[in-house]
């Protein structure tokens, strides 16, 4: 798959000069080092705010992008905004079986960014890109996670609904 002209990373880090390739979110340890893009500013914006899969999960449904968070008060205590970076991707592939697939690309270089977007508010950030933030309580998420993995997308989508935050 061709890369598309420029991608995005989002973080919490508001000082980013140079994007080196770390081991800070593995996806698979066969993978080595890598910095993560997408070519999609809604899902970079997940990443605005800390979370980690323990309790939170990312995920791309029809087309639409939601982040389904079990701990509010932890989220929005944490939430301090961040920055979408703008990267040129010459050197960054996709690994379709992987992660998010088409919609996450790594390069094993060094990055520099061409431009940044500073959000004040990751949770706002979403909002405005259209991500359907659902604030869930541990069974609500174990559950959504359940059926995610067993492939229940309409049950997974109805479920959600009455969580997204306003």
């Amino acid at each position: 798959m061709d890369a598309p002209e420029y991608l995005y990373h989002g973080s919490d880090n508001r000082g980013i000069q140079i994007f080196e390739p770390k081991a800070e979110r593995v996806r698979d340890k066969a993978e080595g080092l890598v910095v993560f893009a997408t070519q999609d500013k809604s899902f970079a914006s997940m990443f605005l705010a800390p979370g980690d899969d323990s309790w939170t999960h990312k995920s791309r449904i029809n087309g639409k992008y939601y982040h389904v968070i079990s701990d509010r008060e932890r989220y929005l205590r944490e939430d301090k905004g961040g920055m979408i970076y703008t990267l040129p991707s010459r050197t960054f592939e996709t690994v379709p079986n992987k992660g998010m697939g088409k919609y996450e690309w790594v390069s094993k270089v060094p990055v520099k960014p061409i431009l940044t977007e500073t959000f004040e508010s990751g949770l706002e950030a979403q909002k405005k890109l259209g991500v359907q933030v659902c604030f869930v309580g541990g069974d609500e998420f174990r559950r959504l996670q359940e059926n995610l993995q067993a492939g229940k997308i309409a049950e997974t989508l109805e479920m959600m609904k009455s969580f997204i935050a306003e």
